[in-house]
């Protein structure tokens, strides 16, 4: 139960405090935005370090998984706006992504 109610914090603010042993591909994982987004957002040039404050983009979007046969257009209506939203140009099958 103790682990829920520090999730359920963890996921309703706008900053969130780094971990022990903690990644930008995890952090971005847990709260649904991508990692070159999160990167960006912080101007991040190397892994993030215990105690660091990162700021958690706000989320513009549905969280979606691409399939096979999806494209950018398709799930944004324009590459640009698929880009705009997740902050990279990167698309590939299983990738998480904001729609």
């Amino acid at each position: 139960m103790h682990i829920i109610k520090q999730m359920l914090k963890a996921v309703n603010c706008k900053y969130y405090k780094v971990k022990e042993r903690q990644t930008v591909e995890n952090i971005a994982a847990f709260f649904c935005v991508s990692p070159r987004l999160l990167a960006r957002e912080n101007g991040l040039q190397c892994e993030v370090r215990t105690g660091q404050i990162l700021r958690i983009p706000s989320e513009k979007g549905n969280a979606y998984t691409v399939r096979e046969g999806d494209t950018k257009a398709l799930l944004c209506g324009s590459e640009q706006r698929f880009e705009s939203l997740n902050g990279t140009d990167v698309f590939y099958v299983g990738m998480p992504v904001r729609i």
